[in-house]
């Protein structure tokens, strides 16, 4: 399982790196359909596999022999500790909810997203998978009604693009794949390409382009070391984010980006499904002196 995830890693990686260096902001459907696989990694190594790689040798030292075992112990610690970390992010949302007080409530579509301030709070945050919610600072209530209309258009969008859930499902990846550096930079670029596609959003939404990156630079903070809520203030990629909104560029075609995560999870699948044939074991020198010396045609006189 660990092998095929990590050459499908880099595969991913080096895809997103290459079609980012044109358009940063690259539609985010390829990053997180490679997250969505990863997450589904051990599932999918539970399957039935196809054997039609050419054949390999089933033979292995007997010295790796006890290698597994001890592998897994320290995977299970790593996992162990990220998902530590995991649940005490989710738990600081739920105190964040409780010590909330009501502003109003938004509809979207079919969903109520409710408006809350905490005291305390560094900026604005999209959270919440089920009971959707945005949070702001207390302080929000003295903002301009310009820039509160633009922040929760931006939280608006975390939740119109389900970004929550997305951010879970970066995050149980990298608890679960923990090791490997490159799912971790997976995670942070789509979360950046998610801030890029909400700022889009804003500014389709009628804002101008110059009051909205004013609007980042005066709340911007740095980024807090764990939460599971998109935030639209967050310091990292701040530059990128207003380089963007003051510089237009054309973007890939959405369809491309499709095909290019369909293609991405097909060949994630195929790493994970498709086994070599199993060759049988390599003969001995003995075997193979007796096969060289016998008989052929032992029947005859």
């Amino acid at each position: 399982m660990h092998t095929s995830a990590i050459l499908f890693s880099i595969i991913a990686a080096a895809v997103a790196w290459l079609v980012g260096r044109r358009d940063t902001a690259f539609a985010p459907r390829l990053t997180a359909a490679a997250l969505a696989l990863l997450l589904a990694t051990p599932v999918l190594s539970l399957l039935p596999k196809f054997h039609i790689l050419p054949p390999v040798s089933e033979t292995m030292p007997a010295e790796a022999a006890g290698g597994p075992d001890l592998w897994m112990i320290l995977w299970l610690t790593g996992v162990g500790i990220c998902g530590l970390r995991l649940t005490l992010a989710g738990l600081q949302l739920v105190r964040w909810r409780k010590s909330s007080r009501p502003v109003e409530t938004l509809s979207l579509g079919q969903r109520s997203i409710e408006v809350r301030t905490r005291a305390g709070l560094a900026g604005p945050h999209a959270c919440g998978i089920f009971r959707p919610l945005i949070l702001l600072p207390e302080e929000s209530t003295h903002w301009p009604h310009r820039v509160r209309r633009m922040v929760i258009d931006h939280e608006l969008a975390h939740h119109r693009r389900r970004d929550p859930l997305w951010r879970l499902i970066a995050e149980v990846a990298c608890a679960i794949h923990w090791f490997n550096p490159l799912v971790w930079w997976l995670a942070r670029h789509h979360a950046i390409q998610s801030e890029f596609a909400c700022d889009a959003m804003v500014v389709l939404n009628g804002a101008r382009a110059d009051h909205y990156a004013e609007a980042l630079c005066d709340l911007a903070v740095p980024s807090p070391a764990m939460t599971l809520a998109p935030s639209l203030n967050q310091a990292s990629g701040l530059e990128q984010r207003v380089v963007r909104l003051m510089e237009p560029r054309t973007h890939f075609s959405p369809w491309l980006a499709t095909g290019l995560a369909v293609l991405v999870l097909c060949i994630g699948t195929a790493m994970v499904l498709l086994r070599p044939i199993p060759g049988g074991e390599t003969p001995t020198p003995t075997e193979v002196h007796l096969r060289h010396t016998a008989d052929p045609f032992p029947a005859n006189p």
